[in-house]
């Protein structure tokens, strides 16, 4: 992996688009470059990247690195918290299979590890959270997820930190359902299990006028995109296998005392758009989408049409957002639909935004 000396790249000026406007010729920066799969990215206010390789390769030999100024993946927090195995049991201080990383407003790096390599089932103790300094690599935190939340089909997908209520809400794209937990306590909770909301819908995501398929199936991939907007105390989510944009009261996600049914009546459908992966929400309150069929990153505020930020070929499977506070928005790409080998290698981009 190195770092690809910095392009700026006029995006291009016909935008091809279905619903929306187009917000302007925006510019596209790739930032680095890697022959690895990444999926998620986490950048820092003083622009220290962090990105995480999820385990569904022989290829994969390390989970979360910092990029150095060369763009090469060091490992973080240390090469010992990488060098777990395929076999070997789980140890506290080592990641089994990250699926992403997200900075918070007070820079540090969360790492939500799926604990399902190869998507083979969870692995017992494997499923976690962990916060680290960004600048020294210590641990913070960590939260375990025991067979109750975690099931064996769980697939921990994307994290949101809610600072001003410590709680963190986590999208389950391997059987649908939401993750809140109390970070001040540590207890967890699942919700809207069978809800429509969090499965997969009856859909295509069609990239490239080709479908996406594995196997000759349509893959069937549930709750996984999540935005927290703080200044309407809202969560929204979407399945990837799906179009439809949900939003539900953060408050009711965190009553302890809400029955079912309660939560399950506060969900509401808010968007009917295209396939996405990335959700991010801006400090305004609008929110980024990665549109994965049509190269994109869109932007949609609630009352508000969809707007094209920028269309790029380069985008290809937009997969994660990060967000400075000088507005630069970093995106990571990883080709999800190529499957282990494309041709390109996987790019980190960025765009500035305000």
């Amino acid at each position: 992996m190195h770092l690809s000396q910095i392009k700026k790249i006029a995006a291009a000026a016909t935008l091809l688009m279905c619903t929306g406007v187009v917000v302007s010729a925006a510019e596209l920066e790739v930032v680095a470059e890697s022959k690895l799969q990444w999926t998620g990215i986490a950048v820092t206010d003083d622009h220290k990247i962090f990105v995480n390789f999820p385990r569904w390769s022989p290829a994969v030999t390390i989970s979360v690195a910092r990029l150095d100024s060369l763009g090469a993946a060091q490992p973080f927090p240390s090469a010992s918290w990488n060098s777990w195995k395929m076999g070997e049991p789980v140890r506290e201080d080592a990641f089994v299979a990250v699926q992403s990383v997200v900075r918070d407003a007070r820079n540090r790096i969360w790492v939500l590890d799926t604990g399902n390599p190869y998507f083979m089932g969870v692995v017992a103790g494997g499923a976690r959270l962990f916060c680290f300094s960004s600048d020294t690599g210590r641990e913070l935190q960590r939260f375990s997820f025991g067979p109750d939340i975690a099931r064996q089909g769980t697939y921990l997908n994307d994290v949101r930190l809610d600072l001003e209520h410590d709680h963190a809400y986590i999208t389950d794209s391997g059987e649908g359902g939401l993750i809140v937990l109390d970070l001040h306590n540590g207890i967890t909770r699942r919700l809207l299990d069978g809800h429509p909301a969090v499965l997969a819908e009856d859909t295509d995501v069609t990239i490239g006028e080709q479908p996406w398929k594995i196997a000759g199936q349509t893959p069937r991939v549930h709750s996984d995109g999540i935005a927290y907007v703080p200044k309407r105390d809202h969560v929204y989510f979407q399945a990837l296998t799906g179009r439809t944009l949900y939003a539900i009261d953060a408050a009711i996600l965190r009553d302890t005392e809400a029955s079912a049914e309660k939560v399950a009546a506060a969900v509401k459908a808010v968007l009917k758009h295209r396939p996405v992966d990335g959700i991010l929400a801006g400090p305004d309150g609008a929110i980024y989408l990665s549109n994965l069929e049509q190269s994109a990153i869109d932007r949609w505020s609630p009352g508000a049409e969809v707007e094209r930020l920028v269309g790029d070929e380069r985008l290809v499977w937009p997969d994660s957002f990060s967000l400075t506070a000088d507005g630069w928005l970093h995106v990571a790409t990883s080709q999800i639909h190529l499957g282990p080998q494309p041709d390109t290698p996987y790019l980190v981009l960025r765009i500035k935004v305000y």
